[in-house]
Order: structure tokens, then sequence, then C-alpha cells
């Protein structure tokens, strides 16, 4: 991912306390290359980009209403078109394995969607390199599909904290 964007180059935002839409409409004002890339909770959504252009927002969301904005200390702009570069290199990665279909299904994040068909996984992980994670639409999807309880895999607890302000089982 390194290779997309150089470091110090690219940077990433926690945006808490403001509405989606108006967040949205900042990121397309001529800020440079910035957009949404983790829909988290409603109350908090981070965004991806160059490092001035993200700064730039901030301080615009701020000035909008948000309760905070804090840069995140990332390596890069992860989520976000300035990704897309890597895409090609990664296919490559991904094409060593192979995939069967999913006997269970799995809600992606990029569509907020169960999958099955190995083939539109792959091209869903693909996609994920540079699309926003739409992570509160899919623990809705979840449970809209009858989750009743969540595990998280992994070191920390983030996931988990997040899924506690999206839904209460």
């Amino acid at each position: 991912m390194e290779k997309a964007v150089p470091n110090g180059e690219g940077a990433m935002a926690a945006i808490i306390g403001l509405e989606e839409s108006k967040l949205v409409a900042i990121c397309k004002e001529d800020m440079g290359i910035v957009e949404p890339a983790n829909f988290n909770t409603k109350e908090q959504i981070v965004i991806s980009g160059e490092t001035e252009a993200v700064k730039r927002v901030c301080k615009e969301a701020e000035t909008a209403g948000a309760k905070r904005a804090i840069l995140l200390p990332v390596s890069g702009p992860f989520h976000s078109i300035l990704m897309k570069t890597i895409v090609e290199d990664f296919e490559k990665e991904l094409n060593k394995h192979v995939f069967s279909d999913a006997q269970i299904p799995v809600i992606n994040n990029v569509e907020a969607e169960p999958e099955k068909q190995a083939d539109k996984i792959k091209k869903l992980l693909l996609r994920q390199i540079y699309s926003p994670v739409l992570w509160r639409q899919s623990v809705e999807k979840m449970v809209e599909l009858g989750a009743t309880k969540f595990e998280e895999v992994g070191p920390g607890n983030v996931l988990a904290g997040l899924v506690r302000r999206i839904v209460k089982i």
C-alpha cells in the first residue's frame, strides 16, 4: 500500500458528530482529493485522501458543527481512490489462490450485502482497496438478516465498540 502513495502524502481523519450528508458535501468541495473512507457509526466517519486536503476538510467539518476532527496515525490514505493504483498488484496476488463459493454468505463492506459467489467476493476484495468501508451499513444488514451476536477476532476491541454504538443487541 505504501507503493500507492508515498508516506506523508496521504492521511486519514475521524470526523465525529457531523451529519453524513454534510461531510460528504464538504469532501466534494474543491479541497483536493479527499473522500469518506469508513462509515463507522452515524456519529463517526473517517475521511481519507491527500494530507493537505484531509486537513482542510477537518477544519471545514469543525466549522460546520463536527464535535471533533482527529488526524489518525496511519501510513496512508486507505480506502480512497488514491489506493486504486495498487489494485493490479493485489489482483496478481489474489490470482495465486483458489477461491471457492462461500458456504455462509459474506457481508462485504463495499456494498453491505451478502455474497456467496467466489468470483464476486474476489472482485469486492479488489474494490475494497479504494472504496469506503460501509461498516455501519454492514452491521445493520447482519442484524436485519438475523445476527444476534458479534465476536471480534484479532487484537483490540475497536469493532466491538462500534457495533455496540450501531445496534443494541
